[in-house]
C-alpha cells in the first residue's frame, strides 16, 4: 500500500509539472500583446513590459513562474490594476466551490439512486424511465439546460430568481444545470455495475436463502457497484468545476468562471495562467484522492499490490 501511495504521488507530481510547464509555454506561444493599443506610446509599452517582467528572457520568466506557483503567487492582473491573481482566485473560488459542492451533493446520491433503482427494476418501466432521464441528462448541454430552467422556472413560473448570486434560492437553478450531466453518468455507471453484481453467485445464494432482493442489493450489491463511481469522482469534480464557467456566465454568478472569461477577452495572461493552473491542480489532486479511496475500499487492489511487492 505504501508503494502504491508513493507511485501515485510521483505520478501526481510529474503531471503537475507537465501541466504547469505546458500552460506557461502555450500562453507564451499565443500571438499578440496584452498591451496592444494604439494609444500607448513606445516608452509606456516598454515600462509596462518591464513592470510585468515580460522584457526578460523566457527562461527567467519561467523560473519566476515556477517559484510563484510553489508559493501560490501567480503575479498581478494586467486588466484589474492593483489586484493580484491570488486575490482574484480567493474572491471567486469560494463561490465556484459552493456551487460545485452543491452540484456534487445532488449528482452523487441522485445518480446512485437512479442507477440502483433501474438495476433492481431491470427491463421494467422503472428501468426505462431512469435510462430516459439519464440519456436526456447526457444529451442536453448544461448551458442549454440552464437557459431552459431560467425560462420556465424563473420567468414563466416565477418560482426562483433568474440570475445573480445572494441567497440559497439563487443557487438552485445553476446547481441543477451543473448536476444534470454527472447525475446521468453516475446513474448509467451504477446501473451497469449493479446489474453485473446482482448476477454473481453469492447474490443468487443469498436470494435462495430467502433474503429479500432489496436488502441483498443494499447490503452487498451496492457497495461493489459504486466502486467505479468513486474512481469517477475525480473527473466529475473537474467536469463540474469547468462546466461552471459557462453556467456562471449565464446566471451572472461572480465565481472564477467570470474572471476567466473576462481575462480571455482582455488577454490578461497572468489571470488565465493562474486560474488554469489552479483548476488543473485541483483536478489532479482530486483524482489522486479518488484513487486512494478506491484502493482502500476495494480489497482486490490491496491483494494485487502485495503480490507485486513480493514479486
Amino acid at each position: 500500500m505504501i508503494w502504491y501511495l508513493c507511485k501515485k504521488a510521483i505520478i501526481l507530481l510529474v503531471s503537475l509539472f507537465c501541466v504547469v510547464t505546458g500552460t506557461f509555454f502555450l500562453m507564451k506561444a499565443i500571438p499578440g500583446d496584452p498591451f496592444a493599443d494604439e494609444r500607448i506610446t513606445e516608452e509606456a509599452l516598454k515600462a509596462l513590459h518591464a513592470y510585468y517582467g515580460l522584457d526578460q528572457p523566457i527562461w527567467v520568466q519561467y523560473l519566476k513562474y515556477i517559484k510563484g506557483y510553489l508559493s501560490m503567487d501567480f503575479g498581478r492582473s494586467i486588466v484589474y490594476a492593483g489586484r493580484s491573481v491570488a486575490q482574484l482566485i480567493s474572491d471567486g473560488f469560494p463561490v465556484s466551490a459552493q456551487l460545485g459542492l452543491q452540484a456534487l451533493c445532488v449528482a452523487i446520491p441522485a445518480g446512485i439512486f437512479l442507477g440502483a433503482w433501474a438495476a433492481l427494476k431491470r427491463t421494467r418501466w422503472q428501468d426505462n424511465t431512469a435510462m430516459v432521464i439519464s440519456t436526456i441528462g447526457i444529451s442536453v448541454p448544461n448551458f442549454v439546460l440552464a437557459t431552459l430552467l431560467q425560462y420556465f422556472i424563473a420567468l414563466k413560473l416565477h418560482l426562483l430568481p433568474v440570475a445573480r448570486w445572494g441567497t440559497f434560492a439563487h443557487s438552485i437553478l445553476p446547481t441543477i444545470a451543473l448536476a444534470a450531466l454527472p447525475t446521468a453518468f453516475i446513474a448509467r455507471l451504477t446501473r451497469s455495475n449493479m446489474v453485473e453484481v446482482l448476477q454473481q453467485d453469492y447474490i443468487r445464494t443469498a436470494a435462495a436463502k430467502g433474503i429479500p432482493l432489496f436488502r441483498i442489493a443494499m447490503r452487498h450489491g451496492l457497495r461493489n457497484a459504486i466502486l467505479p463511481v468513486i474512481s469517477y469522482l475525480g473527473p466529475v469534480t473537474a467536469q463540474i468545476l469547468t462546466g461552471s464557467f459557462v453556467v456562471e456566465r449565464i446566471f451572472a454568478i461572480p465565481g472564477l468562471g467570470e474572471w476567466l472569461i473576462h481575462s480571455i477577452y482582455n488577454r490578461d495572461y497572468p489571470v488565465i495562467i493562474g486560474i488554469t493552473v489552479f483548476y488543473s491542480t485541483l483536478l489532479l489532486v482530486s483524482i489522486f484522492f479518488a484513487d486512494i479511496a478506491y484502493s482502500m475500499l476495494d480489497p482486490r487492489i490491496k491483494t494485487v499490490h502485495k503480490r507485486d511487492d513480493h514479486g
